[in-house]
């Protein structure tokens, strides 16, 4: 168990520095307006997101509701990206 939340965490250390100040350099007169909002967005996903899986989790014997939604997010997250990112 240690390895792959190793691995989830190293990621997270190199993706999320550059997210943010993508996000806080858009408009530099409102780089603490969206550091804030980034900051809020972050940690309200976080709460919604393991609340639901706590209720998923406290019927079910197996970790298949888990793993099923780790797929859907991993899905959600590839469809937003294919939408939100600029084409070159």
């Amino acid at each position: 168990m240690f390895r792959p939340q190793l691995i989830v965490n190293f990621g997270n250390g190199l993706l999320l520095p550059g997210a943010i100040s993508g996000a806080v350099s858009v408009r530099a007169q409102a780089a603490g307006t969206a550091a804030g909002i980034v900051g809020f967005t972050q940690m309200a996903l976080g709460a919604a997101i393991a609340q639901y899986a706590g209720t998923l989790l406290a019927e079910s014997p197996t970790a298949v509701p888990m793993a099923t939604l780790m797929v859907a997010l991993v899905a959600a997250l590839g469809i937003s990206f294919g939408l939100l990112v600029r084409r070159a």
